[in-house]
């Protein structure tokens, strides 16, 4: 096995390893559950998702205790004609992976008990499923449709973030954005950290990471915005406070350099991970497999829960601003009013109204929810001045905040109330909803 086809297993080894939770597991310590792809996979025709490149035909999860050899491995992705993308649940008692049943079949989430017994399908999305993960609640989060191979980030149906809570048989929208998601991973803290793109308006689109509370609220920019450039993947919360991620890799997921940026500072944090961080001893290998992931069976702490606040009765939610002039653009012309926008088709935005601009650069607007918004910032002749296009959105019954108008990173605002909240927001958007002197 060369260099390139160890560092993924090992990478995977390490970037999965959290804080343990104590109680036992039903497989030796030491066990892995690892990814295997053909060492010489057959001739395939045009991938119909990057899973498929990633994962060409007889792709399987495994299995594989102490002592660890090619022949001490249990196939966990039993009767699947392909399989990868290994989870290991907290409790260290069973295993989420992506798998198909038919080569022209759609890829799915599946679970299955390290104990022994088949694989079960936890979701028939009519896109297909990729890149499981669990919440605190049990609730199994999930990327479809399942991108396309020359899809990009911005495909007419993006893929968003779901979650299928336990009990369920329809999952939960999270993420609204243009740009689609992908490679969730839930944060000790609570929050999903996943893979994202600015909008298109940056040639070529920034591809970095970004934070979505459990409900789908609060989505936020969180690192290699403005450190970096080109695909990233597979983002991983590391010991002593550390976010890694495979950057360079190729289109599909194979290969990588490993990065990481510090979690108190994600910002300009950016670099490589040393190599003492991820080179090590090969642990597993069998020479007529390529192995790509591995997650180690162990019990670990599971994440942070959070408390919902959305209200699913309610179609709107509210967004404010703390003073719209705060921001790094140059020159910083006062705004006078905020037009707010909403995602189009093909790329395209409309505009839902506008808000007035208070003396002290705050405004609130009461928007629809679960759709892209954007912003555009206009000065007294109506010029636009900055301007974000839809890449966020509330949820029902959200109330979200912002500092400014591409403020500066890393600075916590003046502690003041702004002028803003002392009236109620202005509706925007919302068909036959107005208020006695507001716009809507």
């Amino acid at each position: 096995m060369t260099a390139s086809q160890r560092l993924p297993i090992l990478g995977a080894c390490l970037l999965g390893t959290l804080a343990c939770q104590g109680r036992k597991a039903p497989v030796p310590a030491g066990s892995l559950v690892i990814a295997q792809t053909p060492a010489s996979p057959a001739a395939s025709s045009n991938p119909r998702s990057m899973l498929d490149a990633r994962y060409p035909q007889g792709s399987r999860v495994i299995l594989a205790v102490p002592p660890l050899n090619p022949g001490n491995v249990r196939v966990l992705s039993q009767g699947l004609v392909g399989a990868g993308e290994p989870f290991v649940t907290p409790d260290g008692q069973r295993a989420l992976f992506a798998g198909k049943r038919t080569p022209d079949g759609a890829w799915q989430i599946y679970d299955v008990s390290l104990g022994g017994g088949k694989p079960r399908a936890l979701t028939s999305m009519p896109g297909g499923a990729t890149s499981p993960t669990l919440l605190a609640n049990g609730s199994v989060v999930f990327v479809s449709p399942a991108r396309g191979p020359e899809d990009g980030w911005f495909p007419k149906n993006p893929a968003a973030l779901w979650a299928l809570a336990p009990g369920e048989a329809t999952p939960k929208r999270l993420t609204y954005g243009t740009a689609s998601a992908a490679d969730p991973t839930v944060l000790s803290d609570g929050r999903i950290l996943f893979v994202s793109a600015m909008p298109p308006e940056s040639s070529p689109p920034c591809c970095s990471l970004f934070t979505v509370y459990n409900d789908g609220t609060g989505v936020s920019p969180y690192a290699c915005q403005h450190d970096g450039s080109g695909e990233i993947g597979r983002p991983r919360e590391l010991p002593g406070g550390r976010i890694a991620f495979l950057s360079r890799a190729t289109r599909s997921g194979r290969g990588g350099v490993p990065e990481m940026v510090l979690a108190s500072r994600p910002w300009l944090s950016r670099r490589e991970l040393l190599p003492a961080d991820v080179i090590a001893e090969p642990l597993f290998h069998d020479p007529a497999w390529d192995e790509l992931e591995a997650v180690r069976v162990e019990p670990r702490k599971r994440p942070m829960g959070r408390i919902s606040t959305i209200d699913i009765a309610k179609k709107s939610g509210v967004v404010f601003c703390l003073d719209v002039d705060h921001t790094t653009y140059e020159p910083r012309t006062r705004a006078a009013r905020v037009r707010i926008l909403a995602a189009g088709d093909g790329g395209t935005s409309r505009p839902l109204g506008e808000v007035p601009v208070r003396e002290d650069g705050s405004f609130m607007a009461e928007v629809p929810a679960d759709v892209a918004l954007g912003f555009e910032a206009l000065d007294e002749a109506g010029n636009v001045v900055r301007r974000l296009p839809p890449s966020v959105w509330v949820r029902p019954g959200e109330n979200r905040g912002c500092i400014g108008c591409h403020e500066p990173h890393g600075l916590a605002p003046r502690n003041m109330r702004p002028l803003a909240v002392k009236e109620p927001p202005v509706v925007v958007g919302l068909t036959g909803r107005t208020r006695p002197g507001k716009t809507s």
